[in-house]
């Protein structure tokens, strides 16, 4: 199975263009998967660039996000490209990321939200921001 992963938001509290909070039950998740033989890849909107931050500050932003995960344990198959073998396969690279199963904050089940990310669809309607928080990176409300 292929799992294609989103960063911001997904992997990380999200705090474009820095790098939030890490969403380690995720993380844990996506590496037991992995160690039974599963693939995943970071599908992020992240680039190797020069990002220029407000002091002036050259940044890689796709270089901080795979920092991030390595710290946590997690590697990955391909990062925003389909894996070598699916290349190899079909004779060229497409520009849509083949997966199974993908995984972004702008596209979630309420269920795998429950369980991984904040409940979006539901949020805003049964919480506070501070309990949202709370919830999506096991912080406590203060």
């Amino acid at each position: 199975m292929t799992i294609a992963v989103d960063f911001d938001g997904v992997l990380c509290e999200k705090k474009w263009p820095n790098v939030g909070y890490p969403n380690k039950k995720l993380m844990n998740h996506l590496i037991a998967l992995r160690k039974a033989g599963n693939k995943v890849i970071l599908n992020t909107m992240r680039e190797h660039y020069d990002y220029i931050d407000a002091s002036g500050t050259k940044r890689d932003l796709l270089q901080e996000a795979l920092d991030l995960c390595e710290d946590n344990g997690l590697l990955f198959d391909a990062v925003n490209d389909n894996l070598p073998e699916n290349t190899d396969l079909f004779g060229h690279n497409s520009r849509k990321i083949s997966a199974d199963i993908y995984i972004d904050d702008l596209n979630a089940s309420k269920s795998f939200c429950d369980v991984f990310l904040v409940p979006f669809t539901y949020s805003k309607m049964c919480m506070d921001q501070a309990e949202v928080n709370a919830y999506q990176w096991g912080h406590s409300v203060v």
